[in-house]
């Protein structure tokens, strides 16, 4: 799974177990939102649960068919550590984000994260709830993963610049990191 060879041991592929983990540090934050929304309209529900479908469509388009993980695995869904299941409708694009995939990023999250603050605002424990868990999601991505992967071009890559240099501009010495493109 990951080459220890190298300082920061860098992952070759990821497992389902990685997955659920991952599922279960950043599920909470959208398990607190649909309960402040439901507690409301079981119609905002299914609307905010369709937007998180349409999310996860646009981070696949953005982000994810830039990173070499994108066309490791064989077959027609993305398997990594944030997404396990979506289908790789878009064509696979290695290398950096242009301008528009980055600006489209970031106005995607800012939207996710922010459609369920009326809701939440209305519930004060549950926006704590919420605020804290995105942040203990976001230090835990950062702390765990992010500074292991070779999707250096990422905007929330962590690698070290020295690593970076001494890996090569695609990760792995310029190779593939075992089995990917």
């Amino acid at each position: 799974m990951e080459d220890c060879n190298m300082r920061g041991c860098h992952r070759k592929e990821h497992k389902l177990s990685d997955f659920l983990w991952s599922l279960t540090v950043g599920g909470v934050p959208e398990f607190v939102a649909i309960m402040a929304i439901a507690a409301e309209s079981w119609l905002w529900v299914l609307i905010y649960v369709a937007f998180l479908l349409a999310f996860a469509m646009a981070e696949v388009r953005f982000l994810c068919r830039h990173c070499h993980y994108y066309g490791q695995q064989p077959g027609i869904m993305v398997h990594c550590k944030s997404m396990w299941g979506p289908f790789k409708w878009f064509k696979p694009s290695p290398g950096p984000l242009g301008r528009f995939d980055t600006v489209m990023l970031y106005l995607w999250f800012a939207l996710g994260f922010s459609f369920p603050l009326y809701w939440l605002a209305l519930q004060p424990v549950l926006l704590v709830i919420y605020l804290w868990s995105l942040l203990i999601l976001v230090w835990t991505m950062r702390k765990y993963e992010c500074h292991r992967c070779k999707m250096f071009y990422c905007p929330f890559n962590r690698v070290s610049k020295e690593l970076k240099e001494e890996l090569g501009e695609g990760g792995c010495g310029g190779g593939s990191c075992g089995g990917g493109s």
